[in-house]
């Protein structure tokens, strides 16, 4: 898995592009076939989709090329065309710098928003999100969408909540299920699936089949430079099931007037800088705010403050 490292900040990169065009699969196909003529030391072999479930109009290719390391290596492109869909989006424009790149050419890309909504439906399991059987993909999903949420702002939000229902009623018409999933199914999925992922019944630990996964993603995807612990996955989790039970709450995609998501992210940064006795203060008041019908308060009552506030506010919204 390959890694940029700015300024000492590690951050994931992908060998995959996920593309979405109003061309037809014919003039992608053309396209690619020019390239793969046409470019040096660049190859395009086409491929059958590797999505879990069968989309019309998908088609994949393996990038091969001749790398500056001196080897070669490859990227999966995946085309959804045919798509006329009205999401939010930003350009950017030629000569821009990207990961510390500079792009020859203009694109299109998600917005961060749009790209929050579109994320967190891959943890729909059972309906339009990752199968049962690829499981090894949520931990990576889980840590790429709390980096997004965290490094959201309100006008991302905004997008993401307004976005969410369209781009997500546009994923369920693309399986053509008889009869279709709704938008709350969807959504309920999404939090059925979160809750799994950490018993909030059983002192809070990671559960035993996500355990190994999230083993093998920290030592397969990231490095020393940036240790993802244990509690980081744990806060991760909760804070997704936040987003995603605020959005089941809001089904008509407006953005919740409190900002509510806003408010626990500002509030997490300024949890980490509090000194331990305003800590302990605080700990206990959290505690004593907690339903009892979602969590025992004596479980949680030595966890991190920060799970201890998260979890007092997903009671609130059980």
């Amino acid at each position: 898995m390959p890694f940029h490292q700015p300024n000492f900040e590690v951050r994931r990169m992908s060998k995959d592009i996920d593309l979405i065009s109003s061309h037809s699969a014919d003039e992608f196909e053309f396209v690619m076939n020019n390239i793969d003529n046409n470019v040096d030391e660049l190859w395009c072999k086409k491929m059958l989709p590797q999505n879990p479930y069968p989309i019309e109009n998908l088609v994949s290719y393996k990038i091969t090329y001749d790398s500056c390391l001196g080897r070669q290596e490859s990227v999966k492109v995946d085309a959804f065309c045919d798509v006329n869909t009205n999401v939010n989006t930003q350009r950017i424009s030629s000569g821009s710098r990207i990961l510390d790149f500079e792009t020859r050419h203009e694109m299109t890309i998600l917005s961060r928003g749009a790209l929050i909504a579109d994320k967190v439906t891959s943890l729909a399991i059972g309906t339009v999100g990752i199968k049962a059987d690829r499981l090894t993909e949520i931990v990576k999903q889980i840590y790429d969408i709390a980096i997004l949420l965290r490094q959201t702002n309100t006008e991302d939000l905004v997008v993401a909540y307004n976005t969410y229902q369209r781009l997500t009623k546009f994923k369920t018409d693309c399986f053509r299920r008889n009869p279709p999933y709704t938008v709350a199914d969807v959504s309920a999925s999404i939090v059925q699936s979160l809750d799994g992922f950490i018993p909030l019944n059983n002192n809070m630990l990671v559960a035993p089949d996500l355990l190994k996964i999230y083993d093998g993603f920290r030592g397969s995807y990231l490095t020393n430079l940036h240790p993802y612990k244990k509690s980081d996955h744990i806060t991760d989790v909760i804070l997704i099931s936040l987003f995603a039970k605020s959005l089941q709450r809001h089904p008509n995609s407006e953005f919740p007037e409190d900002r509510y998501l806003g408010v626990i992210l500002k509030k997490l940064d300024q949890l980490g800088l509090m000194d331990k006795e305003d800590a302990s203060v605080l700990r206990q008041e959290y505690l004593s705010s907690i339903s009892g019908r979602l969590i025992s308060r004596k479980m949680i009552r030595n966890a991190p403050l920060e799970h201890v506030y998260l979890v007092k506010e997903l009671s609130s919204l059980d």
